[in-house]
């Protein structure tokens, strides 16, 4: 059994966007947003009847859409988000970009051979720890993820190893896998919350098998040296007062001390300990922190500050050998 019901009927009681109602009917009865956009009414199953009805009050709330329906595209990919998780923001996939555009001029001759020895070990590593329990190097490397072309990423075949630190959903280093099929990555983050969602995801991409996960408090429960690390850390002050549907993100995942700087200083004096010698760092970082992070003692080398899309100093490159940076 069916009720026909109007969708201006539902736009009125709720005072919510068209747009965000589509979607939300749209995942809920398993149609497409483009199915539903020109329609003026929606046949809504009465065994679902209370729920769409409940996550219309949702949205009313204030509650993003995504964590009602606990979807979030970053990167062209969508994740797996919810209550435990810090939804992707479009200003990070800055660091994807930086990620990419930075690799492109590099190649495998840069690496010192003491590099080279320590990916094998990681492998070896992340893959005692997958669940799939492969012991063929081939199977571990080939998985998952969009197929790049060798113009948008022209050594998608480096052999990576990647830290997510402070994964959340993961969309980060999952977005670099699904790029580089030779690569593998390290999952940190606090909540055990956050790392099986972004367990998730990983299988989900198809990428399960050159993951890890760690449960850890930053670097406490983490070893080994890595090529690439990014981070995008709690850095609101705990001062500051949240819109809406931020409040819905986890505040460990959102506040960083009074003045935002906490993470940040506990993150960077250990930074250079876990970067292989020709390693680079990539940091997101608040609106006016960049001069801030720079400041801490870290014992690296800054490459660049990159800004977002509306000019707001958004990532920190850093490197441990000299020569690399600026």
């Amino acid at each position: 059994m069916t009720d026909t019901v109007a969708i201006a009927s539902l736009l009125k009681e709720y005072a919510v966007r068209r747009r965000d109602a589509i979607t939300l009917l749209a995942h809920r009865l398993g149609h497409s947003h483009h199915e539903l956009f020109f329609r003026t009414h929606v046949d809504i199953p009465k065994s679902i009847r209370s729920f769409v009805h409940d996550e219309m009050r949702r949205l009313a709330s204030g509650e993003p859409i995504s964590k009602i329906i606990q979807r979030k595209e970053f990167y062209g990919i969508e994740f797996k988000t919810n209550e435990h998780t810090l939804d992707p923001r479009p200003e990070t996939e800055l660091i994807v970009d930086l990620v990419t555009r930075l690799l492109l001029k590099s190649t495998q001759s840069e690496l010192l051979p003491g590099d080279t020895e320590h990916r094998s070990t990681v492998y070896s590593d992340v893959h005692e720890h997958s669940s799939t329990g492969s012991t063929q190097q081939e199977s571990r490397y080939g998985g998952g993820g969009r197929k790049t072309s060798d113009e948008h990423c022209s050594n998608f075949d480096e052999c990576l190893t990647i830290l997510d630190l402070g994964c959340g959903t993961g969309c980060i280093g999952l977005s670099l896998l699904t790029m580089y099929p030779n690569a593998v990555c390290s999952f940190v983050d606090i909540d055990a919350g956050a790392l099986a969602v972004a367990a998730e995801n990983a299988c989900n991409l198809g990428v399960g098998t050159r993951c890890e996960f760690i449960l850890s408090d930053w670097f406490t429960n983490v070893s080994g040296t890595f090529d690439i690390i990014v981070c995008n850390p709690p850095y609101v002050s705990t001062n500051f007062e949240l819109d809406t549907a931020t409040s819905f993100d986890p505040s460990v995942a959102l506040f960083a001390g009074e003045d935002g700087m906490d993470a940040y200083a506990a993150i960077l004096p250990k930074m250079k300990d876990f970067l292989n010698y020709n390693g680079k760092a990539f940091i997101e970082v608040g609106f006016d922190q960049s001069e801030k992070v720079i400041n801490i003692e870290h014992g690296l080398h800054v490459m660049n500050i990159s800004n977002d899309l509306s000019g707001i100093p958004r990532v920190i490159t850093m490197c441990l050998c000299p020569s690399l940076a600026l």
